[in-house]
């Protein structure tokens, strides 16, 4: 749900192309997340430790996106800077999280 907020809470007063990133790579590591969920003994099975792999270089992209509109500031880059905290904060505690998870389970 935090991700459904967060992208809300960024696209409002408008829609900037660092969007994209987020949308798309969230959308991409997710298509074969769920999947592996919906069949875990599948054919995924054998690349569960590429999907966690996959989610934490989402995280760690998406936190230089963000690094990087920062930098680029409002003139060059139009964004929600308070979007922005926000996003900083939840990527890096998602990302805590997904490493935690991969040094326990691996």
């Amino acid at each position: 749900m935090s991700t459904a907020i967060l992208m809300y809470y960024n696209m409002t007063p408008y829609l900037t192309h660092s969007m994209y990133v987020f949308m798309g790579s969230n959308t991409l590591v997710h298509v074969f997340m769920y999947w592996y969920y919906a069949d875990s003994y599948g054919w995924l099975h054998t690349y569960r430790k590429w999907i966690t792999r996959g989610q934490i270089l989402q995280h760690v992209f998406c936190l230089i996106t963000i690094y990087a509109t920062n930098i680029l500031g409002e003139q060059q880059c139009k964004q929600n800077v308070y979007g922005n905290v926000l996003a900083f904060s939840l990527y890096h505690m998602y990302l805590i999280y997904f490493m935690v998870f991969y040094l326990k389970k691996y």
